[in-house]
């Protein structure tokens, strides 16, 4: 279930907190919580690598297109849409 990724990356591995992912989706805390653990975490590594490709890409956009360095992503809760 791709649902059971998208959990462990925000709540695992960002640091969101479970009520913030259940309000951002619109599912029960209960729901997330089931989700972050179910899937094996193989394949983790596999979207951390994708995710760090993606920032790579964008820093270097940002250097030899933009001519500006990279705004770095936070992480914090309020950059979650609502």
């Amino acid at each position: 279930m791709r649902g059971g990724k998208f959990c462990q990356l925000v709540v695992g591995r960002m640091g969101y907190s479970s009520a913030e992912v259940s309000r951002y989706l619109g599912i029960t805390t209960s729901s997330v919580n089931r989700l972050a653990v179910s899937e094996e975490t193989a394949n983790l590594k596999k979207y951390l690598k994708m995710l760090e490709n993606l920032r790579s890409f964008l820093s270097a956009f940002h250097a030899n297109i933009l001519g500006q360095p990279a705004v770095p992503f936070s992480g914090s809760a309020s950059t979650v849409p609502t």
